[in-house]
Parts: C-alpha cells; structure tokens; sequence
C-alpha cells in the first residue's frame, strides 16, 4: 500500500502518528491486514472484502487515532459498518492480539502500542456487543443445591441432563 501523505516532518512533533511516520504506519498497516484476513479464527469475515480498499480505510482509521489531522477518515461510522456481522468478544479480542503482535514485530514504540491499542478497547461496544472476551456466560457464584428424589437420583435445578 502506497500511504497518501510524504513522510512527516518529526523534529519537534508530539503525535504518535508524526513519531510512526506515514510510511511505517502503512507498512503496519499492510502486514496487519493480512495477518487479519489469512487468520483461521476471524479470517472468514474478510473472504469478501476488498483488501486493498480496508488497507485505505485502516490506514486512515489509525492515523486519526494517533492524531494525524490532516488524514480524512473516508469510512462508514464503525457501529453501522459492523452491525451486519455477528461479532463476539473473542473475535474483537482476536483481532486485538493481532494488532498488538504486529506491533511488536515492527518494533512499535512501547508508548504508541498502548495508546493504538486502549484506543481499540474503547470502541469495543460499537463492534460488538459483548462487554468482554469470554465465550460462555460466567458460571453462577455460590452454593449449588442439589435435590435427592426418593430413588436417591441427584439433580440440579436447570439441570435438563
């Protein structure tokens, strides 16, 4: 993907974007997006999708999260771009460890890989609706009565078994 800015000038600039540098972040981008849509557990999402169109959308997404100004966000707004698909927790958090190991592998600076990363943990609830990552209901807390019938069969209210 060819970024759509020259590389910024970084001397004297406080944005984690101007620190990345446009180039760089189009490289993160590039692997990022691959690593998404080849993935065996969330990779089925982007069977359609054009890459290199996503590749312009993520780009332009990250920019403006680590305060590029003058990259326009071309995109649908994320809750209406997402509502059609059926994403739970574990997928959001899927996509969220492989944005933080691609990160890692291109040497992100500590400080831009939390601020990338707490940025898309605040937008959690337009992508899915579950509040956490876990994949089953939490168990019940507390005692568990179990019943005696007068055949000395034991069961658990709920319990269909």
């Amino acid at each position: 993907m060819t970024p759509p800015l020259d590389p910024p000038d970084v001397v004297g600039s406080s944005t984690a974007f101007a620190r990345l540098g446009a180039p760089a972040l189009a490289a993160i981008i590039d692997d990022f997006t691959e690593r998404v849509c080849t993935d065996t557990m969330i990779g089925f999402f982007f069977r359609s999708v054009d890459r290199d169109r996503l590749k312009q959308l993520e780009f332009q997404f990250a920019a403006r999260a680590l305060g590029a100004t003058d990259v326009p966000y071309e995109g649908r707004p994320l809750r209406a771009a997402h509502a059609p698909h059926p994403i739970r927790g574990g997928q959001f958090a899927r996509r969220t460890r492989i944005l933080a190991d691609t990160l890692r592998d291109h040497e992100v600076p500590a400080d831009i890989q939390m601020q990338w990363l707490a940025h898309v943990e605040k937008l959690r609830g337009q992508i899915t609706g579950e509040a956490d990552s876990t994949c089953d209901p939490p168990a019940p807390v507390g005692p568990v009565r179990v019943s005696v019938d007068a055949d000395g069969n034991e069961s658990v209210p709920g319990d269909s078994l």
